[in-house]
C-alpha cells in the first residue's frame, strides 16, 4: 500500500493494527495517524521484531482491507474486473467470488505477474473504486481501460 493510501485508510486499518499489536496505546495511534514508517519504528521498539516481519504483518492487514472491499461490492464488480483484465475468464471470475487472494492468484496466472505486481494491481483497482465514489461502484460511469500486459 502506498503511503498516501495507508494514510487515507488509517481509520479503517487502525482497529486491526491495535488488535494485532495490543501494546500500542490509543495515544500512539493518534500520534502516528497513518504514518507507516513511524508505526513500523514504534512496533520495532515495543516488540523487538525486525522491520521485514512487521512490514509483512502490515501487508496482511492491508490485504485484508482490500479483500473486504472487494467482497462487499462483489456483485457490482464482476463486470469491472472483466473490463479491467480482459484475460480473466468467466470461470476465473466464478473462482474469485470476491476473494482478494484468489484474484491475486488469477492475475499471476493470466498475466504472469509476480505476487507483488499482482497485489499492486489489485490494490490499485480497489483504490480506483474509492476515487470514483462508492455510490458509483455499480454504475456504468468511470469505466477503466483494458489492462495491457507489460
Amino acid at each position: 500500500m502506498e503511503k498516501h493510501q495507508f494514510q487515507g485508510h488509517w481509520n479503517q486499518l487502525k482497529g486491526k493494527i491495535k488488535e494485532t499489536w495490543g501494546k500500542l496505546t490509543d495515544e500512539d495511534l493518534v500520534r502516528l495517524s497513518g504514518k507507516r514508517d513511524e508505526l513500523i519504528g514504534k512496533l520495532q521498539t515495543l516488540y523487538g521484531q525486525n522491520k521485514e516481519k512487521i512490514d509483512m504483518q502490515l501487508k496482511e492487514i492491508e490485504n485484508g482491507f482490500y479483500s473486504d472491499e472487494l467482497r462487499s461490492h462483489w456483485s457490482d464488480l464482476q463486470a469491472k474486473l472483466k473490463q479491467k483484465w480482459s484475460a480473466l475468464t468467466e470461470d476465473d471470475i466464478q473462482r474469485i467470488k470476491g476473494n482478494g487472494k484468489q484474484l491475486v492468484h488469477q492475475l499471476q496466472e493470466r498475466y504472469h505477474f509476480n505476487k507483488a505486481k499482482a497485489e499492486e494491481e489489485f490494490h490499485n483497482f480497489i483504490e480506483s473504486l474509492s476515487t470514483m465514489g462508492k455510490e458509483k461502484v455499480g454504475s456504468s460511469h468511470g469505466s477503466h481501460g483494458k489492462h495491457h500486459k507489460s
